[in-house]
């Protein structure tokens, strides 16, 4: 799912796969989840920059996505990630359950991996990020993920969590 990258662009179907390059095109969704998740989030911010952690219900998303959903949790000072909720499908679809461990634990996935760029970039830049990974988990059938994130805030405004949406992509 997300592994370490080599940090290049190039393409797969005629779709673009993002090494650092990661993409504000929501247009550009292929999968019903990752665009559901997406749309569920601009409801639920309304007229707000961002959605709180507050806004969101899982009980109120579409029961398909809810096995494609991951909330990291962001801690500051120093900066790091915690997968809080890791889906059933994405766990299935990946090499193991990551759920509770902190991204500076996971040896591909600590500062400097593709995934902490976009986790980051999400923090930093307070608006969704959306990139195509090429797939590097246990399935054979897989070329690539589509991954949405979106900041989270708490009560003061703060981004606190990602709630993402990983769908993947079949060869």
């Amino acid at each position: 799912m997300f592994a370490q990258m080599q940090y290049r662009s190039y393409s797969i179907a005629g779709m673009d796969i993002a090494g650092d390059n990661m993409q504000e095109d929501f247009d550009s969704l292929k999968s019903d989840m990752t665009k559901g998740l997406m749309a569920h989030w601009h409801q639920i911010k309304g007229h707000k920059p961002m959605a709180s952690r507050l806004d969101f219900n899982p009980a109120e998303v579409e029961p398909q996505i809810l096995p494609h959903i991951i909330l990291f949790d962001v801690f500051y000072e120093p900066l790091d990630f915690r997968y809080r909720v890791v889906g059933t499908k994405v766990v299935r679809y990946s090499s193991r359950d990551y759920t509770g461990e902190n991204l500076s634990d996971i040896e591909h996935q600590r500062e400097g991996s593709h995934l902490w760029k976009m986790l980051k970039q999400t923090v930093l830049e307070q608006k969704p990020m959306v990139a195509c990974s090429p797939y590097a988990g246990p399935q054979k059938d897989f070329m690539a993920s589509e991954d949405v994130l979106m900041p989270l805030t708490d009560e003061q405004g703060k981004v606190r969590y990602i709630l993402a949406a990983v769908d993947f992509l079949s060869r």
